[in-house]
């Protein structure tokens, strides 16, 4: 059986917020993930359920981080007409 020490834990959930931000940045950059359907707002929401997957935000943290006044406003920027 594998053991992982208590140290390992915190270290481990440091790389994976390191590597989920720079592959969502990338997608930011880049448009799209390479190979993939995934643009921008997908690579967004992708990054946050990893970050919480991978216990780097608590689900509640998570919630309080969200600002919904400007959830609002790209909601209806994007169901109004053009």
């Amino acid at each position: 059986m594998l053991l992982i020490s208590s140290t390992a834990v915190p270290d481990a959930r440091v790389v994976a917020a390191y590597v989920i931000f720079l592959a969502s940045y990338l997608v930011f950059a880049i448009g799209k993930f390479p190979g993939l359907k995934i643009d921008r707002p997908g690579a967004a929401i992708i990054g946050a359920v990893a970050m919480i997957a991978f216990r780097v935000v608590r689900p509640s943290d998570a919630l309080r981080f969200i600002d919904f006044s400007t959830l609002v406003l790209l909601l209806e920027r994007l169901t109004g007409d053009n």
